[in-house]
């Protein structure tokens, strides 16, 4: 067969397989951060749906082409990319930039290291460092050249350069020689290594990544194997640490030259600690030797935060000058600081730096901590759903204990957002931060749903906790606000195991709220309501609910099943089930089937990835025939999606002949020509070959689609959304 018959071939099984999945999606979503939130103050948030964010690592990259730096966050938990587009000296929070990284998991370093003027990227990989060299010309573009890691010569022996999991290493040019050079601790062990990069003295250009490890003890010190304590001058002579013993794993690593004199001191993180360690360099470029160490930094306001701080350079107040940025690298639920934990210091001149807040982004987006759980219900009585939130926790207190082992415990709360826009065009804005007076409790993971349980015509709440019991909010009165009667250990104690996540359904319509309940081992719980009137009794009726399991062993061998319920348009009844693996589940065929396994439709619904641990709620906002979802994730935040097409029957998406896009295969534009008698809205969806949406673009008064530029080679298909409601689709291959 020929290469160009083989191609057309592939494309039209890429394409035909694209509208099956598409086919078998009931629902459509697409991002919703037109919505606007307001906090008590009435202060609008820039970013309200990004999602949250807990430990961030920061890099900056032009990102749209406008010699600009913007501004990357990774965040490690639930390996999250978060992209911020630096615009008239804000960062407007832009997520289509998101799909020009490659999958990352941990760690992530931006660096330009053959000169091009392009950064690339390095993260890690099983045993070590792999690298992407950036190639794009618009916009960024990586393609991997290691092959599986980076290497180095160590000894006599070519071997991979090891940076594990729980580290994060330093890469720069160590030796002031024009090529980057890489510094990590040794996997067990107390000294640290300096790779050096050898492209300069081979090529004369930094063209190529040869690395040699030229010593066992970079800057004469070490680090305790069982705290956070440096021994400096403690291998001139070479050998092992003087305990004789082995490093704990965990340190993070800033590179730069405090003092200005050419050579580059270190500002240290390590694992469980909260504080870092400013190690002076009194040594040169070529002979690094740490000659005084602090904790005391900065001296304005020190760096205090759990868990395992990590601390980056970027300029992120559009100064030109790199500022400090320190936030928690340890991704551990139960052992770090989730709010106010990214903390900004001003560069004022000189590397000095003056504290400026500890919620850098995080103040400008729905930040709840750790956890994020919500539950829609109309509480003012105005005819728009609000919206109550939970969350696992933030920070209470944290400590070490004789044994060098870090706690940390956390507190939960509601927090109340009173729709106050109109029935076309939702807002929120935060009413009561603590709802129901619940943070008093000391309660750890508060999951909200909302239902009159008790049958006495108003809405109570009910919460699952990370105990695994309930706490039931008895609504005493019917005005606003809301009066509770708090129940711990409701409804005679009964627990569906740890983190458990309620949803209120009358499920076998015998006109009172049943408990349908997820929970850590990721199945569901049906508590059937046998009592009557105010006393509501529940009797466990099934642990194995509809055969539902969203366990992912590839991820955890835990589930964290969170279920909602959502009835269609057609009265059909559906259940959606957020997991630890971020993935949202849809089941259908449930009402007639209580005993038996209900129909799995999706385990990824509509390739949506908010990140670890999901919960969602679906339900109409914006009075268009299409619901909403709303999807927490466990670093506090929420994305909202809107529906935008129907879910079934003549209506799905449907390849349009009528449009035609030149040229096609393209390379950096690309425009529209409609020959139907329908009229474009102009809003196009594009999305890549497995049906995940990149983002939402625009056909300009040209006819040429916008924002092109940012896709990398591949096959790509763009939804079109004509004024007659029609939605169709097209094919799109991008060369590079």
């Amino acid at each position: 067969m020929t290469r160009p018959r083989f191609l057309v071939l592939l494309l039209i099984f890429i394409f035909n397989s694209f509208i099956v999945v598409f086919s078998q999606q009931p629902f459509g979503f697409e991002r919703y951060d037109e919505v606007s939130v307001f906090d008590d103050h009435e202060n609008k948030l820039d970013f309200p749906w990004v999602g949250g964010v807990n430990a961030v690592q920061f890099n900056t990259i032009d990102l749209n082409n406008d010699a600009l730096p913007d501004l990357v966050c990774f965040d490690r938990l639930g390996d999250r990319i978060i992209t911020f587009i630096n615009e008239n000296s804000q960062w407007n929070y832009q997520p289509q930039y998101q799909s020009l990284f490659p999958e990352i998991h941990h760690w992530m370093i931006l660096r330009d290291f053959n000169g091009d003027g392009k950064k690339d990227l390095f993260t890690y990989t099983t045993g070590g460092i792999k690298v992407f060299r950036n190639e794009g010309d618009e916009a960024p573009s990586f393609t991997q050249i290691t092959d599986p890691f980076l290497t180095s010569l160590q000894g006599n022996i070519q071997t991979n350069i090891l940076v594990t999991y729980a580290d994060y290493p330093g890469i720069a040019d160590v030796d002031y020689d024009g090529d980057l050079d890489i510094l990590t601790f040794w996997g067990l062990g107390s000294f640290v290594e300096l790779h050096k990069n050898f492209s300069m003295e081979r090529y004369g250009n930094a063209d190529s990544l040869e690395f040699e490890k030229i010593t066992f003890c970079w800057g004469h010190f070490a680090e305790s194997e069982e705290s956070n304590e440096l021994f400096l001058d403690t291998c001139i002579n070479g050998g092992g640490h003087p305990g004789g013993q082995v490093k704990h794993t965990g340190s993070t690593f800033l590179l730069f030259d405090k003092d200005n004199d050419e050579d580059l001191d270190l500002l240290l993180g390590d694992v469980d600690y909260p504080t870092m360690a400013m190690l002076e360099n009194g040594g040169d470029n070529q002979e690094a030797h740490m000659i005084s160490q602090t904790t005391i930094f900065p001296v304005d306001n020190p760096v205090f935060l759990y868990s395992f701080p990590a601390a980056f350079l970027e300029d992120v107040d559009f100064d030109n000058l790199p500022d400090l940025l320190v936030a928690p690298f340890d991704p551990s639920p139960d052992h770090s600081a989730f709010n106010n934990n990214i903390l900004f210091y001003k560069n004022t001149g000189n590397f000095q730096f003056n504290y400026i807040q500890d919620d850098f982004l995080q103040n400008q987006m729905i930040d709840l901590g750790a956890g994020a759980y919500p539950s829609f219900h109309d509480w003012n009585n105005d005819g728009l759903q609000d919206l109550v939130l939970g969350n696992e926790g933030i920070k209470d207190t944290c400590y070490m204990d004789e044994f060098y082992t870090l706690y940390c415990k956390y507190r939960s709360s509601l927090k109340l957002y009173l729709n106050t826009g109109t029935p076309e065009s939702p807002e929120f804005t935060l009413s009561d931060s603590d709802f129901g007076s619940l943070f008093s409790y000391n309660i750890h993971g508060l999951h909200p749903a909302s239902g009159d349980i008790d049958g006495d015509g108003d809405i109570d709440i009910v919460c699952g906790t990370e105990e695994g019991n309930f706490v039931w909010l008895e609504r005493v009165n019917s005005t606003f606000p809301p009066d509770f009667l708090i129940h711990e250990n409701a409804f005679d104690a009964i627990t569906c195991g740890r983190s458990s996540a309620p949803a209120l359904i009358d499920i076998d319509s015998d006109d009172d709220m049943d408990i349908i309940c997820g929970n850590k081992g990721g199945m569901l719980s049906w508590f059937e309501n046998t009592g009557s009137g105010k006393s509501p009794e529940f009797i466990l009726k099934s642990d194995a609910f509809g055969g539902v399991d969203v366990r992912d062993l590839m991820v955890s061998y835990d589930g964290y099943s969170a279920p909602s319920f959502y009835r269609n348009s057609s009265g059909e009844l559906q259940l959606f089930v957020g997991s630890e693996s971020g993935r949202i589940f849809l089941y259908d065929e449930i009402e007639e089937n209580l005993d038996g396994t209900f129909r799995l439709v999706s385990q990824d619904l509509h390739y949506l990835d908010p990140g670890k641990r999901s919960d969602c709620e679906v339900v109409r906002l914006n009075g268009d025939d299409y619901p909403e979802i709303l999807v927490g994730n466990f670093s506090g935040g929420f994305t909202l999606y809107k529906g935008v097409w129907p879910p079934s029957g003549e209506d799905e998406l449907r390849s349009v002949s009528e449009i035609t896009l030149i040229p096609n295969p393209a390379t950096t534009s690309v425009r529209v020509v409609n020959h139907s008698n329908r009229k474009l809205s102009g809003e196009v969806l594009i999305y890549n070959a497995e049906g995940n949406l990149l983002f939402i673009s625009a056909i300009d008064r040209d006819g040429f689609l916008n924002d092109v530029a940012v896709l990398s080679s591949g096959v790509y298909f763009v939804s079109f959304l004509f004024e007659d409601e029609f939605r169709g689709i097209s094919k799109l291959v991008i060369i590079r």
